[in-house]
């Protein structure tokens, strides 16, 4: 019995970074766009979300309407994650600025996101099935997505920019 095999299993304490990024104005977005343009442009800014968090180390672990929750040290731990989490917040919105051009010819937009990191303890375990990628699970989780909720983008970077300056400096 799969429920019975989930309850038995505890899940693994462990140190993660979660970060949220959310997009400004999204539904304003989409209803100028419609149904078919919005799944254009959504695949192509998931796509590119995906490429960043990637590429800092992270895992996307959902996406939900306009955006996304990516994991840093799951599945597997990292040492830096606060480090690499903070990197990939602030490398959103550079990768958005750099695709700005191509986005606003197609889509006659250009996006921003807010993003919200939090780090601390959680447990990690699969949560839907046996098979089913293992998530994090515990407060760090909700404190990320309150963080990006409220966030302007703008003071959002601030923010950002001196929390990775932080991270960057207790990784020496």
């Amino acid at each position: 019995n799969t429920s019975d095999r989930q309850s038995a299993d505890p899940g693994e304490r462990r140190q993660v970074s979660v970060l949220f990024a959310d997009m400004v104005n999204y539904t304003a977005i989409t209803s100028e766009l419609g149904e078919e343009k919005t799944l254009d442009f959504v695949r192509m800014i998931y796509d590119l979300l995906s490429k960043t968090v990637m590429k800092q180390g992270g895992t996307v672990r959902d996406f939900a309407g306009d955006g996304i929750m990516a994991l840093f040290g799951v599945p597997d731990a990292l040492e830096n994650a606060a480090l690499l989490a903070c990197r990939a917040a602030l490398s959103i919105n550079e990768s958005l600025a750099d695709a700005g051009g191509d986005i606003e010819a197609q889509f006659g937009v250009r996006p921003n996101m807010r993003v919200g990191v939090s780090s601390g303890n959680v447990l990690v375990a699969a949560v839907s099935g046996t098979g089913s990628p293992a998530t994090a699970v515990g407060s760090t989780v909700n404190l990320a997505s309150r963080i990006e909720g409220p966030a302007g983008w703008h003071a959002d970077l601030r923010q950002h920019a001196a929390a990775c300056r932080l991270a960057d400096r207790s990784a020496l």
